[in-house]
């Protein structure tokens, strides 16, 4: 064929280690396309891991709570691997990002074109947003 097209994903923690292994590519993808007297080209697009502050999880917690019920809440601080623009603002500010639960088993995942939400999620999305400036104005951290 005269034109090959190839797509994926390259998701790591370290920025320093994605952009090496980035480099890498580019290399090997243009010196394999070297072998067979062809231009092979690598377009890329870092994207950084999403992380969410700590003391701000902590502060907005309660209102978490609240709407959910303690026993459907769980919180990490390890940097997650999903593609989020929301990542940007979390290099700049403190940042907080949740998942509503609005998928259901058996479905396919988020951003599949066949998901089907559960709209009922968007319910406790609204009650948890309207809640969160309060308790964030009374933490300090505003």
């Amino acid at each position: 064929p005269e034109l090959c097209e190839m797509a994926g994903t390259l998701r790591c923690f370290d920025r320093k280690l994605g952009q090496f292994l980035v480099e890498r590519i580019h290399a090997i993808v243009e010196q394999e396309a070297a072998c067979y007297r062809a231009v092979g080209h690598v377009e890329t697009l870092l994207t950084p891991s999403l992380t969410v502050d700590p003391a701000l999880a902590e502060q907005l917690d309660p209102a978490l709570r609240a709407v959910f019920g303690a026993e459907h809440v769980t919180h990490t601080t390890q940097p997650l691997s999903g593609s989020e623009d929301f990542s940007y603002i979390a290099q700049k500010v403190p940042a907080f990002f949740c998942w509503l639960g609005a998928g259901a088993p058996g479905n396919p995942p988020l951003h599949n074109p066949n998901v089907i939400l559960d709209e009922r999620a968007l319910e406790y999305g609204v009650k948890v947003m309207s809640s969160l400036p309060f308790v964030w104005a009374g933490s300090g951290l505003c």
